[in-house]
C-alpha cells in the first residue's frame, strides 16, 4: 500500500508538471497565433491601400502614389475583429512622391524600357532626311566626276533602302536608259572613258563583290555585337536569347506558369540597374514625354501630331498646360515668361550658328566688306572727315546684323513647328532639326537634379495633391509593438 501511494503521489506531482507545461504551450501558441493574425491583418491592410493608387496620376503622368487622407482602416477591422477593440494601429505615410529621390526613380523605371522605342521612332521620322542626305552626296560626286570629264553622263544616283537596312546586295546603283552597275564604275569613268562602261561595270563588280559582301556582313556582326552589350549594360536583360528568357517555352496564356515568367521577366527587366548617362536620357525624355511644350505638331513630310506615351494628343493637354517643358528648363513658374526665356535662348544659339556661317563664307564675307566699305565711306564723306569708322569693324557689325535677323527667322520657324537646317547656307545638303530636338539637346545639359526638382513642383500643381509612395502602420498588443512596411519601390 506504501508503494502504491508513493507511486500515485509521484504521478500527481509529473501529472500536475505536465500540465502546467501543456497550458504554458497553448497560451503560447494562442500567442503566436494571434501574433501572425495580426501581421497578416497588417500587411493586408497594406497591399490593400497600396492597390489604391491614385488613377488620374497614373494616366497622366504614369506615376503611383497614394493618397494618405484617403486610407482606412477596413480591412484590418475584419481581419481581426476580436482585437479591434485592443489593438492600437498607426498609420504612417512616408516616402513622399515627390521628393527628388523618389520621383527621379520613378521616372527611370517609367521610361526605362520605353526610351529605345523613342529613339527608334524618332530615327523612322528622320529615315527620309538621312535617305535625301546621302543621295545629294552621291549626287554632289556624279555631278564632279561630269565636269572632270567634260561631259554628261545623264546618270542618276539613287539610295536604295536596302544600304539603310542592312541588306549590302541592294545598295548604291547608278542607273541610265539600259544599264545598271555598281557606283564604283563610275569612279574611273575618266580613266575607262573609251572603253565599253558596262564591260567596266561588270569587271569591277566581280572584283569587289566578294569583298563588300565580307565587309557586310563585318558590319552586321559588329552591330550585333554592339546591341548584345546594350542589351546587357543598359537594359539588363542575360546573353541568352530573348525569347528562352522570357518565357522558356512557347507562351501559353492558359497556363499561369507562363504568366509567372513572363512578370517575372518584366520584374527584373524594371528593377534592374541602369547607366547613370542612361538614367539622365530617361529622366531627360520623361520631361518630353508626359510634359507639353510650345510646340505640339511637326511639319515634316506630312503633320506630326505630338503624343505622350499612351496616346494622348499634346495640343489637348496644353490647352490647359502651356509650356511645362519650357518651365522645366527655366525653373519659371509664369508659363509665358518660361516660353519668352527659352525663344531667347533659340535665337541666340541659331544667331551664333548663322554668325559662323557668315564668317565662314568667303563670297558672303566679301560682298558684307564692299558694303561696309561703301557704308564707311559714304559716312565719311557726310561728316567732311570728322567721323571715321574702321570698314572691318563695319563689316563685323553687319555680319551680326544679318545673323540676329537670321537667328530670329530660324526661331520662329521653330516654333511654327518647321524644321530648321542645323548648318545654313547655300547647297542641296538639308540636315533639319525642329523645336523637340533643341529642348533634347538643352535638357541634356541640365543637370538630373534641377530637372527633377522643377517637374515635381509642375506636377503637383496639376495634380493639386500630395502622394505618397510607401506605407508605414504599427499596431501594439499586450505591451509590444509590432510594424509592417510597404511600398512601389
Amino acid at each position: 500500500m506504501s508503494r502504491r501511494g508513493s507511486i500515485s503521489l509521484l504521478l500527481c506531482v509529473v501529472i500536475t508538471v505536465l500540465s502546467l507545461i501543456f497550458s504554458a504551450w497553448v497560451t503560447a501558441a494562442q500567442a503566436r497565433r494571434v501574433e501572425a493574425e495580426l501581421v497578416r491583418a497588417l500587411s493586408s491592410q497594406i497591399e490593400c491601400s497600396l492597390a489604391g493608387y491614385d488613377r488620374p496620376l497614373l494616366d497622366q503622368f504614369g506615376l503611383l502614389g497614394f493618397k494618405s487622407d484617403a486610407l482606412n482602416e477596413q480591412v484590418f477591422n475584419q481581419l481581426v475583429p476580436l482585437l479591434k477593440e485592443t489593438v492600437r494601429m498607426e498609420t504612417v505615410a512616408g516616402k513622399p512622391l515627390f521628393d527628388s529621390e523618389q520621383l527621379d526613380s520613378q521616372m527611370v523605371r517609367q521610361m526605362k524600357t520605353r526610351l529605345p522605342l523613342v529613339w527608334i521612332n524618332t530615327i523612322q521620322q528622320r529615315m527620309s532626311q538621312l535617305q535625301d542626305f546621302f543621295s545629294t552626296i552621291l549626287r554632289t560626286r556624279e555631278n564632279t566626276l561630269s565636269s572632270a570629264t567634260g561631259q554628261s553622263t545623264g546618270q542618276i544616283i539613287e539610295l536604295s533602302p536596302g544600304i539603310l537596312t542592312g541588306g549590302m546586295s541592294s545598295g548604291i546603283q547608278v542607273k541610265d536608259g539600259k544599264s545598271s552597275h555598281s557606283y564604283v564604275s563610275s569612279m574611273f569613268e575618266s580613266i575607262f572613258a573609251s572603253i565599253d562602261q558596262e564591260a567596266v561595270g561588270d569587271a569591277i563588280d566581280s572584283l569587289t563583290g566578294p569583298l563588300l559582301e565580307s565587309l557586310g556582313q563585318n558590319i552586321l556582326d559588329e552591330i550585333t555585337e554592339l546591341y548584345d552589350r546594350f542589351k546587357m549594360d543598359y537594359l539588363a536583360v542575360s546573353d541568352d536569347h530573348l525569347l528562352t528568357d522570357l518565357l522558356g517555352t512557347v507562351p501559353d496564356f492558359f497556363n499561369p506558369d507562363s504568366m509567372t515568367q513572363i512578370a517575372g521577366f518584366l520584374d527584373r527587366l524594371l528593377d534592374a540597374p541602369a547607366h547613370p548617362i542612361y538614367e539622365k536620357l530617361c529622366v531627360s525624355e520623361y520631361v518630353l514625354s508626359y510634359l507639353t511644350s510650345r510646340v505640339n505638331c511637326l511639319e515634316m513630310d506630312s503633320s506630326v501630331e505630338l503624343t505622350t506615351p499612351d496616346g494622348r494628343l499634346m495640343k489637348e493637354i496644353s490647352v490647359l498646360r502651356p509650356c511645362e517643358v519650357e518651365q522645366v528648363m527655366t525653373g519659371l513658374y509664369d508659363h509665358q515668361s518660361a516660353a519668352l526665356l527659352v525663344r531667347t535662348l533659340l535665337t541666340t544659339l541659331r544667331g551664333v550658328i548663322q554668325l559662323a556661317a557668315i564668317l565662314t563664307d568667303t563670297a558672303e564675307m566679301g560682298i558684307i566688306r564692299a558694303t561696309a566699305a561703301a557704308i564707311t565711306g559714304a559716312i565719311a564723306a557726310a561728316s567732311c572727315g570728322s567721323v571715321v569708322i574702321e570698314p572691318e569693324t563695319m563689316t563685323y557689325i553687319i555680319a551680326a546684323g544679318k545673323a540676329l535677323i537670321a537667328g530670329f527667322r530660324d526661331t520662329a520657324n521653330l516654333i511654327a513647328g518647321k524644321g530648321v537646317r542645323i548648318w545654313p547656307g547655300i547647297g542641296e545638303i538639308t540636315i533639319e532639326c525642329w523645336y523637340p530636338d533643341y529642348l533634347r539637346l538643352i535638357l541634356y545639359l541640365i543637370p538630373r537634379a534641377v530637372i527633377v526638382r522643377n517637374s515635381a513642383r509642375i506636377i503637383q500643381r496639376v495634380s493639386g495633391a500630395s502622394f505618397h509612395t510607401e506605407l508605414v502602420l504599427r499596431a501594439c498588443l499586450n505591451n509590444r509593438c509590432y510594424e509592417q512596411s510597404g511600398g512601389y519601390g
